[in-house]
């Protein structure tokens, strides 16, 4: 799945900043976890 820059600043945002898991960041956005993975680990936007 390729997300927009809106949903990765999300993600990221959630990740450092809120400290929040994975599995929830998944869950709050209806986005696959292994996607949230993928950009929580410097994935860059494509």
């Amino acid at each position: 799945m390729i997300v927009g820059v809106d949903i990765y600043q999300k993600i990221r945002y959630m990740y450092q900043v809120q400290k929040k898991g994975k599995k929830t960041i998944a869950r709050e956005l209806g986005i696959l976890k292994n996607t949230v993975k993928k950009y929580c680990e410097g994935a860059h936007v494509t």
